[in-house]
C-alpha cells in the first residue's frame, strides 16, 4: 500500500509541475507571454514572414541547445521528485527532508521555465520589427 501511495504522489507532483512547464501559452497566460512566439508558429508561418536561411539555422540551433538542457534538468527533474516522493511516503515525515526536496523540485522547475523563456527571447531577437508584427496578427487570426 505505500509504495502505490508513493506512485500516486510520485505522479501527481510530477504531473503538476511538468504540465505548466510543456504548455506552450496557459490559457491564463502573463502578458508578457503575447511578446514572444513560440517555435511552433514561427516555423508554422516562416514563409508568411518571410523567415530568412540565417534566421532559420540561428533558431533552430537555440531550439537544439534548449532541448539539450531541458533533456538533462528532465533527468533531474525524475530524480528529485522521486526523492520527494519517498520522503513524504513515510510514516512519519520528515519535515525539513521533504521540504529540501521539494525546493529541489521546484529549483529545476525554475530552470527549465528559464530554460523555456531563454529560447522566446533567442527567437523574438532573430525576428524583424515586420516579422514580429506579423507574427502577432497570425496569432491573433488563430486565437479564439
Amino acid at each position: 500500500m505505500t509504495a502505490s501511495i508513493a506512485r500516486i504522489v510520485f505522479f501527481g507532483v510530477l504531473i503538476a509541475i511538468a504540465l505548466p512547464s510543456l504548455a506552450e501559452v496557459p490559457q491564463k497566460a502573463p502578458p508578457f507571454m503575447r511578446e514572444v512566439f513560440p517555435p511552433e508558429l514561427v516555423m508554422q508561418s516562416a514563409r508568411a514572414i518571410a523567415l530568412r536561411p540565417e534566421q532559420r539555422k540561428a533558431i533552430t540551433q537555440a531550439i537544439q541547445q534548449t532541448q539539450a538542457k531541458t533533456l538533462e534538468l528532465e533527468w533531474d527533474m525524475q530524480d528529485a521528485a522521486g526523492d520527494l516522493a519517498h520522503q513524504i511516503s513515510q510514516t512519519r515525515v520528515d519535515s525539513k527532508a521533504a521540504l529540501a526536496a521539494m525546493e529541489r523540485v521546484l529549483s529545476i522547475e525554475g530552470q527549465v521555465k528559464r530554460a523555456h523563456m531563454g529560447l522566446l527571447i533567442e527567437i523574438k531577437n532573430q525576428l524583424d520589427a515586420e516579422q514580429q508584427k506579423k507574427l502577432k496578427a497570425i496569432r491573433d487570426q488563430q486565437s479564439p
